[in-house]
């Protein structure tokens, strides 16, 4: 009888142990499970956003004189007018509101040709840099005379 009892508890721990192990085994499988997962969701996050190309520039002249512009933010405006020095004027600093553009650079092209008034062309770059909306005014003034200052280009610039 000592015997059998001894056999009835052994089979008992068996059938315990060997749960216990399955059940170690399957939380074993279910925390690499786990794991992995965690680990592609954190490379997923991870990945380097792909840059977004920068939007191609946008050149207007004297023909657009007047007319409406629109931007994206990062996208550069360029301005090209003919220098008016030939009534001895001289552009002044553009007017525009430098929450919304950012001023680049402004270059001077002296003449290609000899022919008489040619005193070549100005060129001005403009970054947006933020949603909203300005007016870019270009004015040239004869010598210190404010009076004799004239709008060379005026231009409703939009930011979206």
């Amino acid at each position: 009888m000592d015997r059998l009892l001894f056999l009835a508890i052994r089979l008992r721990i068996a059938t315990i142990n060997g749960s216990c192990y399955k059940l170690n085994v399957m939380k074993t499988k279910l925390n690499l499970a786990v794991f992995g997962l965690t680990l592609l969701l954190f490379a997923a996050a991870c990945k380097k956003a792909e840059e977004t190309p920068a939007p191609a520039e946008l050149k207007i002249t004297a023909q657009q004189n007047g007319q409406a512009v629109t931007l994206v933010q990062g996208q550069t405006l360029d301005l090209t007018l003919q220098n008016p020095g030939d009534g001895l004027y001289t552009f002044d600093q553009p007017q525009y509101d430098a929450t919304v553009l950012r001023f680049v650079d402004h270059l001077h092209q002296g003449p290609t040709n000899t022919n008489v008034g040619n005193f070549g062309i100005d060129s001005w770059d403009f970054v947006a840099i933020k949603a909203g909306s300005t007016t870019l005014n270009i004015t040239a003034t004869r010598g210190t005379d404010n009076n004799t200052a004239v709008t060379m280009q005026s231009n409703g610039v939009s930011v979206k």
